[in-house]
């Protein structure tokens, strides 16, 4: 008896990512549960080719009137990741996502150093990711502290758990909390780690079978 191929999985086309900091509560859809979101940015981002997503600081929360925006691409060859204040997106987040896209910094927003992994826990999408993600969150959380953020949905529900390591862009599906605190574990030494599904989200109909090494966040 043969076994049947390895999965592969495709990875939708994503230029960036628009991270917006809202401890909650999270519906169905990011898009419909951002409070007073210009529909001019909804269409900037449309435009650029960004996702938008609303993400919280695992166990931690801001202080309000403190929320933080996020954004990151590395489309235009070099990985990027900025930082504002989220009462700015309206009026900024066109001209940094143009910038980070075309792979240089903004300068209207403060650049940041340290890479983001984000963990789909969206239970009302999916009640798998809430479960199976918050598990790789919790592990995540205890190698990567800070760094730790959960997030409404990336897509490949069916693949949970789901890790992007920003700013590089990559995905790594039906991940473990064993294999995510390797992973992590390896890119905090420079190193890259096997994962057992994972995706490029920079180049479109990417993908990559169980245990293929991709970069980590620089």
């Amino acid at each position: 008896m043969t076994s049947s191929p390895p999965t592969r999985v495709e990875v939708p086309p994503i230029r960036g990512w628009l991270l917006i900091e809202h401890p909650g509560p999270w519906g169905f859809s990011a898009g419909a549960d951002i409070p007073g979101l210009p529909a001019d940015v909804r269409a900037a981002a449309a435009a650029l080719g960004f996702r938008i997503n609303l993400i919280r600081q695992y166990r931690r929360s801001p202080r309000p009137g403190r929320e933080r925006c996020f954004v990151s691409s590395a489309a235009g060859g070099r990985q990027l990741l900025e930082q504002l204040p989220a009462v700015r997106v309206a009026d900024r987040f066109a001209a940094v996502a143009e910038a980070v896209a075309a792979g240089r910094p903004s300068g209207l927003a403060t650049p940041v150093a340290e890479p983001m992994y984000l963990v789909c826990t969206n239970e009302v999408r999916s009640p798998v990711c809430g479960g199976q993600g918050r598990a790789v969150a919790r592990a995540v959380a205890a190698v990567a502290g800070r760094h730790t953020w959960e997030t409404t949905h990336v897509g490949g529900c069916r693949f949970a758990a789901n890790l992007v390591c920003l700013p590089s862009g990559v995905f790594h599906r039906g991940i473990s909390p064993a294999a995510a605190v390797a992973l992590v574990e390896a890119a905090g030494r420079g190193r890259s780690a096997l994962a057992p599904l994972a995706g490029d989200c920079r180049r479109p109909g990417s993908c990559a079978q169980p245990g293929a090494e991709l970069p980590e966040p620089a």
